[in-house]
Formats: structure tokens, C-alpha cells, sequence
């Protein structure tokens, strides 16, 4: 399902309760797998702030893990969640996503990972989601990220909802629930903004060429992209033209360094600047 679909369903699943801010889809990968349908249920927006009402979807047992890079932030969202979601077991933290795999060992299963979008390692946040939804863990985005393009790559790689930290904690505890219990979470306006966010082409860009781009569009010379990449000058070339290459049938071309450098902070290969007029020189 397109999410221009999903956005109709949404107004579907909304009308008649204008007070209704949330829509929940279907079991799936947002836009990614499957057809997707209005999921007639209850809303976040339904459950208020209230723990008691949020505890009624409640399952006996819950195993979450929360990636963010901010120790305060993980501290009062683990708190918080407490309060609403009391079966959880032991649930994991940490700052990035290689160091949540460290965590779980061999072990491997959470029903959530709560995900901060934009990490301080500077790992892409598509990569991120797809690493976790390889290993079979389900991805709840959470996030003050407002590029669409960038949360649209991270649906493709198959996060099942988002939720955004200026979000109620009911509101994150009623996703990670539905997300628990194999259904995909969306309100309405995530909805409207990734249909807007399908006229905004992003092109698929192979693991090596993505690396290649974001190297090169922080000003390093191709000889340092190619000893930090651990491949021939020519080689990490070839990745970077592969790119721009896609971005040229996107019509998005991307000509010079400072050109590679908005398309890779437009797409979230790049964190965006303090101010954005001032990209690297070339």
C-alpha cells in the first residue's frame, strides 16, 4: 500500500471523531510488504495519559529495548514507561545499535526496539532499521527527525511506526503494544507527510555507495574515502559515481562536492547542520 492509501485510510479510520489524532495500520511493513489496511481499532489519542487504560492492551510479558544516544532521554523514557507498560522485563538500553547486539548476546528476541533516528555515531538510519528488522526485531521509530525523505528511507527498510518525542508517553506506550502484538503504528499526520514525502525521490543507494557518498560529502579527498572505506582509490570512485548516477535518474543530480553534500544531509546520510546554508566548501 502507497502511503498516499495509507493516508486515506487514516481519514477513513478517523472520520466521525475529529478529536481522533491517530490512525494504526495493519500488520506489515509500512509501504514495504503487503497490502496494508485501516486497522479499526483503538487509537492512541483514545487512551489519553491514562496508565490504567493503556494497561488494558497489556500483554503478560514485554521485552523492550530502547537505542538512544542521550543517557538522560533513556533514563526518563524507561522510567516513564514503567508507569504504563509494568510487564515489562528487564528492558535493555543502549547508544547504538551495534551496542544494543552486544547487549543481547546469542539471545537475540525483543518484542520492540524503540530507535532514535539520528545517532552520534553517525550511522545512516535506514541501515540501522534494516540491521534490526534482519535480525527479526520489530522497529518503533522515535524521533524529532522532521525530513521526510529520511523517515521515508527508514519505513522502506521496514520500521513498523514512529512516534515523535514531543509525543505523550501513552502515546508511546500504546505503539509499542500494537507494534508488540504484530501491527504497524502511523498516525495521521506521519501519514500525510510520507505521502507528500513519495514526490520527493530518494534514490536506493547500495550500502558501499551510501558510505562512499557520506565520506566523500563531508569534504574528505577520495584517497581518504578510499583507506577509510579499506578499498582501491578507484573502487571508492566507482561507488561514488554509482551514486550519482542514481541521483541523476531520481532528477536530483548531484554535479559537485557541495551538491553531493545537500543530497546526502536532504536524505539523512548526514545529520542536518546548525545552518544549512554552509556546506563544506568543495
Amino acid at each position: 500500500m502507497s502511503t498516499r492509501e495509507m493516508t486515506r485510510a487514516a481519514d477513513s479510520a478517523t472520520s466521525g471523531d475529529a478529536e481522533r489524532g491517530d490512525c494504526v495500520i495493519s500488520r506489515g511493513r509500512l509501504g514495504v510488504h503487503g497490502d496494508l489496511t485501516a486497522y479499526q481499532g483503538l487509537s492512541a489519542a483514545q487512551f489519553g495519559t491514562s496508565a490504567a487504560r493503556v494497561g488494558d492492551m497489556a500483554t503478560s510479558t514485554l521485552q523492550l529495548a530502547v537505542v538512544d544516544d542521550h543517557p538522560a532521554i533513556l533514563r526518563g523514557v524507561l522510567a516513564g514507561l514503567q508507569e504504563f507498560l509494568p510487564q515489562l522485563t528487564s528492558p535493555l538500553s543502549a547508544a547504538t545499535v551495534s551496542d544494543l547486539f552486544a547487549a543481547l548476546g546469542g539471545t537475540g528476541f525483543l518484542d520492540v526496539v524503540v530507535l532514535d533516528v539520528q545517532l552520534a555515531d553517525d550511522s545512516d538510519p535506514a541501515s540501522n532499521v534494516a540491521r534490526l528488522v534482519d535480525a527479526g526485531l520489530p522497529v518503533l521509530l522515535y524521533t524529532q527527525e522532521g525530513r521526510r525523505s529520511v523517515i521515508s528511507r527508514c519505513f522502506k527498510a521496514g520500521a513498523s511506526g514512529i512516534v515523535s518525542k514531543s509525543e505523550e508517553l501513552a502515546t508511546l506506550a500504546a505503539a509499542i503494544l500494537q507494534i508488540s502484538q504484530g501491527q504497524a503504528f502511523l498516525n495521521a499526520e506521519w501519514a500525510a507527510a510520507l505521502e507528500d514525502a513519495e514526490d520527493w525521490p530518494v534514490p536506493d543507494l547500495a550500502p558501499r555507495e551510501a558510505e562512499a557518498l557520506r565520506l566523500y560529502a563531508t569534504g574528505l579527498p577520495m584517497k581518504s574515502v578510499a583507506r577509510r572505506m579499506q578499498v582501491a582509490e578507484d573502487t571508492a570512485k566507482e561507488y561514488l559515481d554509482r551514486a550519482r548516477q542514481k541521483y541523476a535518474k531520481a532528477g536530483r543530480p548531484a554535479y559537485s562536492k557541495v551538491d553531493l553534500y545537500i543530497r546526502a544531509v536532504e536524505d539523512g546520510y548526514l545529520p542536518a547542520p546548525q545552518d544549512a546554508t554552509q556546506p563544506p566548501l568543495p
